[in-house]
């Protein structure tokens, strides 16, 4: 049956040899035990003799600090990292801060490295060097997520504000009046309750400091109004408005007897720049007269609710403005190529090089380049796909051409929001360039021409202005300050205004306000100069 024995069927026995006369229980036991010591030596031995060092934890006060370790970036504080026994250059960036380089020698631990590494701790603290430079580059940051009304739930932005004043107030540089002035020069970015709610506690923190405790968070916000009102100048009911704490913004308009005329209303003249035109680079510039008027929707009369950026933006606001000259078209493609036989550093094939310096990004004058040869366009073109940085240096090219009689006192560059406002209110409407008519970016024509035989402001492109977008920058105007940033400070996004082809006529008018990168190039943006008066004093 199967499985039983034959009958001539033995066990079959598997012996070891002997070697050199070692019985096979003792020669095995000794394998093994080579076996087991070999792999104790890798696991407990080879790692500390063949990388010895140690795991290093470094913080700095404040953090997120650049960490270089030999002139190699390894990564920014607080950080933890394995470094090789031996002396290191050590050396920590932060703007506005200062880290003399040090030398950090490590050890090493021979036995069990691998699962008990020796740890040491640093702990650096900076010397504020700049601290303009710091809350700079913090406005900066703000700005860019100021852009955004509300936030989604899986989307918030990072708290700021608060970590920047709790280390200043650990290191202790500046006093706590300086860092209040500090506070406040950041309401232009307070735009919605996350970053409001940051701004708060960086306002209760120093408020702590000082020894002042608030029963309510209601008081406490009551106060911080206060106060940046009268940092600002800014009216407290506006404030209080822009931070969704007033609810009765009828009673604001009480305050503001402009507030009683539409935006678009022209309140005074000033007379037009003579001559009443000129011509420069081969761009004609129509003369603007000056004055004041209400910028802003025709359709709103004063605050409303939500206070968002749509109602903030449209807003109306007195502005005042100096008589000034505007290009009648767009800036073209041939206006453009002649600035580049001056000027090669912003060819198209240095964009590489441009973007690396932080003034363009890939989409540079894509329209222009194919196969490293420029495409053929008409010199009539208007010119799309240009940054805010190369509309500056064109302007600059430009002013260099000014008459020598007008070179003291005029310069050459991108009209303010409130300029290019009054110049489309004085213009008229004439036909424009949108989605629902032409569909399609065209060379100016003596039919698009308003009453300054201006083309184009509305429509064809959007055009570059020379303001930041700020979010509160109207309830500034509103109040009669003049929101000029500290030199060296800047926010995330220019102000562009006209809209474009690709956008529907009903969706967008002169009053309509969008933001971009500096460093942004579209195929829906583009320019158009100013000569203006310099600045008194400058």
């Amino acid at each position: 049956m199967k499985g039983e024995k034959g009958p001539d069927e033995k066990p079959v026995e598997v012996k070891l040899p002997k070697v050199f006369g070692i019985r096979p229980g003792v020669y095995l036991s000794v394998i093994y035990a080579l076996v087991v010591i070999a792999l104790l030596f890798v696991l407990l031995l080879l790692p500390g003799i063949k990388n010895p060092g140690e795991k290093v934890t470094i913080d700095s006060l404040p953090p997120g600090a650049a960490v270089l370790l030999d002139g190699r970036y390894i990564g920014a504080t607080p950080l933890t990292d394995f470094i090789k026994k031996g002396s290191h250059s050590l050396i920590l960036k932060k703007k506005g801060y200062q880290f003399d380089e040090q030398e950090l020698i490590t050890g090493g631990r021979l036995f069990a490295s691998l699962f008990i590494p020796k740890k040491s701790h640093h702990e650096i603290q900076y010397r504020v060097v700049d601290s303009d430079e710091v809350f700079a580059d913090l406005f900066s940051q703000l700005s860019g997520y100021a852009l955004i009304d509300t936030y989604r739930e899986n989307y918030q932005a990072p708290p700021l504000i608060t970590p920047v004043f709790s280390d200043m107030v650990k290191i202790g540089t500046l006093s706590t009046e300086d860092l209040y002035d500090m506070l406040y020069r950041l309401t232009p970015n307070i735009s919605n309750e996350t970053i409001l709610h940051d701004f708060y506690h960086a306002f209760i923190l120093l408020k702590k400091h000082d020894g002042i405790e608030f029963a309510s968070e209601r008081e406490g916000l009551s106060l911080l109004i206060q106060e940046a009102a009268e940092a600002t100048g800014v009216d407290p009911g506006l404030l209080a408005l822009s931070f969704g704490k007033e609810e009765k913004p009828e009673a604001i308009r009480l305050n503001y007897p402009d507030m009683n005329h539409a935006g678009g209303t022209i309140l005074s003249d000033e007379p037009r720049p003579e001559p009443s035109s000129l011509n420069l680079g081969g761009i004609r510039f129509a003369s603007v007269s000056g004055g004041s008027f209400m910028a802003g929707d025709p359709s709103t009369t004063g605050p409303t609710l939500p206070f968002d950026r749509a109602a903030r933006t449209s807003l109306p606001i007195k502005a005042s403005v100096s008589g000034f000259y505007m290009a009648t078209r767009e800036v073209t493609v041939g206006d453009y190529r002649a600035f580049l036989r001056d000027h090669p550093e912003w060819i198209p094939e240095k964009r590489d090089d441009l973007m690396a310096s932080g003034v363009a990004d890939e989409e540079y004058l894509s329209d222009w380049a194919a196969g490293g040869k420029f495409h053929d366009l008409p010199d009539d073109t208007p010119l799309s796909g240009v940054s805010w940085f190369a509309a500056q240096a064109f302007c600059q090219w430009l002013e260099d051409t000014l008459p020598a009689s007008m070179r003291d006192s005029w310069e050459v560059r991108l009209p303010s929001e409130t300029e290019w406002e009054l110049a489309a209110l004085r213009n008229g409407t004439p036909r424009a360039v949108f989605a629902d008519t032409e569909a399609q970016v065209l060379p100016a024509r003596f039919e698009r021409q308003g009453k300054l035989g201006i083309a184009d402001l509305e429509g064809n492109l959007w055009e570059w202005t020379a303001n930041w977008y700020l979010p509160l920058d109207r309830i500034y105007q509103a109040s009669g300050v003049a929101l000029d940033l500290p030199k060296g400070w800047k926010g995330a996004e220019r102000v562009v205004r006209g809209g474009s082809w690709a956008n529907r006529s009903d969706l967008v008018s002169i009053y309509e306000k969008a933001s971009q990168e500096p460093q942004w190039c579209t195929p829906f943006l583009g320019f158009r100069p100013i000569i203006a008066a310099k600045p008194t004093g400058q």
